[in-house]
Parts: C-alpha cells; structure tokens; sequence
C-alpha cells in the first residue's frame, strides 16, 4: 500500500471524490501531520469528509505562510493573524534546537541510555489511528513495543496512553491497554486518556492525569517523526497548566521520518499545532 502525502489541492479533490461516489475503492494512505488513515471500500463518505476536513482545517490553513515567516520570509498575511496570535516560536535560536533535536531510537537488542531507564516518573504513549475494526496498525504497535521496553525496566512507573476513537469501535487508549495488560503490564498502571484526537488532543488531555500522578518527569513514547511535536506541545501544555515536568524520549522508528534534523514539513506541523494549542481557550 503506498504512502502518498494530502496537500491541501489533493485533499480538496479526493473530497470531490468522496461527495460523488459512495465509497472509495482500493486503498489510499494519507498521513498527514501523525494522522494516517487507511480508506477502504467500507469507509463510509461522512467519515472521509471529516477526516479530510480534519485534515485542510488543522494541519493546513496557514501553516505554510507561518513557516515562511519564521524561517526568513517576511511575509505576513491577514489570515495569518487572525490564526497566528502568538509569537513564542520566532525564537531562530528554539526553531534551530527544534530542528536539530537528536532522537533516541528503540531498537530491538539494542542497549538503551542508562537516563531513559531510571526510574521515577511516567510514560506517557501516544496513540495512533486504529484499523476500522479496532485492531492496531504497525506503526502503534512499534510505539507499544518501546513503551514495553520502558515499562519492563521502570517497574513502578505509570504508564499514560493517550488516543481517541477517530471511528473505530475502541478508543486508541483502551487498544493499548489491552496489547500492554496481555503482555503482563499491570492493569493498575495504565492510566487511560480516550479523548484526544489529535497530537495538540494527546499533549492537552495528557496533563490532567500527569498532574495527578504529582510526577516531574515523563518519557514520550512515539513514532520517531512524531517526537519532536509531541515534546514541543506536552512541553508548552505543561508550562500553560503551571506544571513543572521535564520530558525525555524514546522513538519507536519511522521510515518517513529524517534524522537526525526535523523536514521542513515537520517543522510546519510543530508551528502549527503549537500556535493551536495556545490558542486554546481555559488551558
């Protein structure tokens, strides 16, 4: 099944698509900003609009001309002050830290760093999209195996696992829950975040059950082209709720993703979901 990246021109025709005909035949893979569907001949066309929707509105609009102006083009648009209130990420100095962010890898047999394995804190495990049916898709079950790692080396660390529905019959969180109890995980340490669905959902939604857990320290696991906006935003939703926590990582691995700088689309993405985040009202 081949990856294919949606634009905002390209999401607007596959959405003509969809209007026209009933279902879409095949197999088309849009990941876009962490958001990987799968559309199959039963996906119905109300569940491909909203998520081609989901797409154009949150993880489009605006972003391109946002990154132009903080990478040197000194262009500013209206749109991009009506979507872009704050100025907290123009620091050239944080773009350039984000950029080069070196990431730490799970791999198998491999010896992790001894600091990612101290215990005292939480794991805090990102979701990703479910099949139609509930089960995982590779890409979740990478990040479940580093977070078992983690897990099975911090004995006495919670576990947070973040993740929505987004149309399956489970939410993302109670599909981890159930891959990490059947490998022995202790049901009393996973601690369910079902709401989130997105990456600004996941950091958000996160901080309340952090906060109740009273801990200073939290290991995001994810895909490794994720990692970098999930320390950004858990880091930015920490500091807007008062929460004095250090995040480290561990990065399940990804193809797509470049290392050890961030792309250009990347940093596009952090930019974006970043200015969403504070512009959320009561955070």
């Amino acid at each position: 099944m081949a990856a294919v990246e949606i634009n905002a021109a390209m999401a607007m025709v596959l959405l003509i698509i969809a209007t026209i005909f009933p279902f879409i035949t095949g197999d088309l893979l849009a990941d876009r900003g962490g958001l990987q569907v799968s559309y199959r001949a039963h996906v119905t066309v109300p569940l491909q609009i909203g998520v081609f929707l989901k797409i154009i509105l949150k993880n489009h609009v605006a972003a391109q001309s946002r990154v132009r102006d903080v990478v040197g083009h000194p262009r500013r648009t209206r749109r991009d002050a009506i979507f872009w209130k704050d100025d907290t990420m123009n620091d050239p100095a944080l773009v350039t830290e984000i950029m080069a962010l070196p990431l730490v890898e799970h791999q198998r047999d491999a010896p992790l760093p001894e600091a990612l394995l101290q215990e005292g804190g939480a794991i805090i495990v990102f979701g990703h999209q479910l099949e139609g049916d509930g089960s995982l898709r590779p890409r979740l079950v990478r990040r479940l195996q580093a977070a078992l790692t983690l897990a099975r080396h911090r004995t006495a660390d919670p576990l947070v696992l973040t993740g929505g529905t987004l149309g399956a019959p489970i939410s993302e969180a109670e599909a981890m829950h159930r891959w990490l109890a059947a490998e022995g995980i202790e049901p009393e340490r996973l601690h369910l975040e079902p709401m989130a669905e997105d990456t600004v959902g996941n950091a958000v939604h996160s901080m309340e059950i952090l906060a109740r857990l009273g801990v200073n320290r939290a290991t995001l696991v994810s895909s490794t082209y994720h990692v970098r906006r999930g320390l950004v935003l858990l880091g930015a939703a920490a500091e807007r709720r008062g929460l004095s926590i250090r995040f480290d990582h561990l990065a399940s691995g990804d193809a797509l993703s470049p290392v050890p700088g961030a792309s250009d689309a990347e940093l596009e993405l952090i930019l974006a979901d970043h200015a969403r985040l504070l512009a959320m009202p009561g955070l």
